[in-house]
């Protein structure tokens, strides 16, 4: 996601972040979805998440 978008969705406070910091976090909170979403559907579908489901892993 472009830095633009990012300082848009997040509003005044973001103006002041750097391109760098921006990818940073964007990063971390992708991390931080898919591990929760992983964890989840581990939970739900007996061990396995939707991507080795699909896979058939």
């Amino acid at each position: 996601m472009r830095p633009s978008v990012v300082r848009e969705i997040l509003g005044e406070k973001a103006k002041y972040l750097s391109d760098i910091e921006i990818e940073n976090i964007v990063s971390k909170f992708e991390y931080l979805a898919e591990s929760f979403l992983d964890t989840y559907e581990k939970k739900i579908y007996q061990g396995k998440t939707m991507k080795q489901l699909l896979h058939n892993e």
